[in-house]
């Protein structure tokens, strides 16, 4: 469950991963709503047709306008379902500018870095080496206690320099899922997803996957046992 503590953080920072804070809070609801369809539009016609199914709902002109705030339980949970199917759509293009344009819209009209927090990881977590990764990870809102509380000096490093961003080494996470199984259980999951999703996102997230289980496996014999257990139901269903 995405954790919505810390949520004064949201209200005193603009999220955005394409321009400075100070910048982003200039621009007004149509600007925005015209990056995330320029970036729909193109990315849909280049890389992913499914993207069109949502240019009547997310995408629309009203639903631009969506203060999450006023929804009730079931219309939020609808529209999490929405935007979970868009970010495994963007996933496997999101180094591209318009897979990056989407998810800033998707970042500043639903607040995804506050709301969907499980989904945006899962959605950068192969590109953890590039700063785009770091530029994600600080606008993160979540409590120090939740799944993705090892995040936390990451995100303050890049909050100080918003633009750069900022890369995590893949042995860090490797560290975090030995002490943390259910991190790693998460992360097959989510490779499992995309796999099924498309071609392309399985080989971006498969070839991630084993090379961070590899270095999970290098880094400690007492984690074997538990990786086993967690992965071996993945290989089994040939993901």
């Amino acid at each position: 469950r995405d954790d919505l503590g810390a949520g004064n953080e949201a209200s005193t920072r603009v999220a955005s991963i394409l321009f400075h804070p100070k910048e982003a809070e200039r621009m007004g609801v149509e600007r925005i709503y015209d990056i995330g369809l320029n970036g729909l539009v193109e990315l849909e016609q280049t890389k992913e047709p499914r993207l069109r199914n949502f240019r009547d709902n997310l995408f629309s002109s009203a639903s631009s306008r969506t203060e999450r705030a006023l929804l009730t339980g079931q219309e939020n949970k609808e529209l999490d379902e929405s935007i979970n199917k868009v970010l495994r759509l963007i996933a496997p293009h999101m180094l591209q500018k318009p897979a990056q344009k989407i998810f800033e819209y998707l970042l500043r009209r639903f607040e995804i870095h506050v709301r969907n927090v499980d989904g945006v990881f899962a959605t950068i977590m192969p590109y953890h080496d590039t700063i785009l990764f770091g530029r994600v990870v600080g606008c993160l809102v979540f409590s120090n206690t939740s799944m993705w509380g090892f995040l936390r000096k990451l995100r303050n490093v890049c909050r100080k320099t918003p633009t750069r961003g900022g890369k995590m080494n893949r042995q860090t996470l490797a560290n975090q899922c030995i002490k943390e199984p259910t991190l790693l259980n998460f992360i097959c999951e989510r490779v499992r997803e995309a796999c099924v999703s498309s071609p392309i996102g399985c080989r971006v997230y498969a070839s991630f996957q084993i090379a961070l289980v590899n270095d999970i496996l290098d880094s400690s014999s007492k984690a074997k046992e538990s990786v086993v257990r967690v992965v071996m139901p993945y290989v089994l269903r040939g993901v």
